[in-house]
């Protein structure tokens, strides 16, 4: 999804969304309390059923009713931050993962995603930062394996190879129980030296989202070879998302490497 040019940003498209029965059921709730027409819950409600249909723009200004309704609401912007992050609007996503982060300072997925955010903006130490704060919270393995990629990327870029190589040392291995996040420990596991980085390029035959799945850890290999100074191979990987995930559009591996595509000198 292309970022809207000056001459396209007053007509950028928005979907025709289907009425399905959920935001039907949200319509009724908005008629039975229209003395209070500006109720942001029931805007936080409406930005979850549209998001789980894939309009993640029409999330996107849901959120944002609900936000001038609640102005001080954290998880609104948590949310609109992680609806942002799917249409690859990177910057966008890290103000708003900025300011859930004084919201709710206790909230791990706040500061995980404003560290991602910062990653890809490289903005090293506001990276750094953002992972310890996490890295400071408990979490089980499947959160924790999802960090260990994050600042092992972040680490080596910053050139603290040693501590990037540590976190893989300590915390990863085969086996380990990751659920929905499979793709992370598969990453890691090529970073260690554990399977080869082109495999990364490969879905298990059992996957049921395959383009995802692949478009993630392509993602992960495009900064592997950036962090072993294989800049070509870097700005390959990135040109193969773009051209390849649109099926996994709103994954972040396809956003982000949209955004740095677009705006690669």
């Amino acid at each position: 999804m292309a970022k809207p040019a000056k001459n396209t940003q007053c007509i950028w498209p928005r979907c025709q969304v289907e009425q399905t029965d959920a935001l039907k059921e949200n319509d009724k709730e908005f008629e039975a309390n229209k003395l209070e027409p500006e109720n942001a819950k029931l805007w936080f409600e409406r930005a979850g059923i549209l998001a789980s249909m894939g309009n993640m723009r029409e999330a996107i200004e849901a959120l944002s009713r609900a936000i001038a309704i609640d102005p001080f609401c954290g998880i609104y912007y948590r949310w609109r931050g992680h609806r942002h992050l799917n249409c690859g609007d990177v910057e966008e996503a890290a103000a708003d993962f900025m300011v859930a982060s004084h919201l709710i300072p206790d909230n791990w997925d706040v500061w995980y995603h404003l560290g991602l955010c910062n990653t890809v903006l490289g903005r090293r130490e506001a990276a750094n930062y953002a992972h310890k704060k996490c890295w400071e919270m408990y979490m089980i393995d499947q959160k924790r394996v999802a960090l260990v990629n994050w600042s092992w990327i972040n680490l080596s870029l910053l050139g603290r190879k040693d501590e990037a190589n540590a976190l893989l040392e300590k915390y990863i291995r085969p086996g380990i129980v990751t659920g929905p996040d499979a793709c992370y420990l598969k990453m890691c596991l090529a970073y260690k030296g554990d399977i080869a980085p082109e495999e990364l390029l490969k879905a298990d035959d059992n996957d049921e989202e395959p383009d995802l799945t692949i478009m993630t850890q392509a993602f992960g290999l495009a900064n592997y070879y950036l962090i072993n100074g294989q800049r070509e191979k870097y700005d390959e990987t990135i040109d193969f998302i773009v051209e390849n995930g649109t099926k996994a559009w709103n994954c972040f591996g396809y956003s982000s490497a949209s955004y740095i595509q677009r705006t690669r000198k």
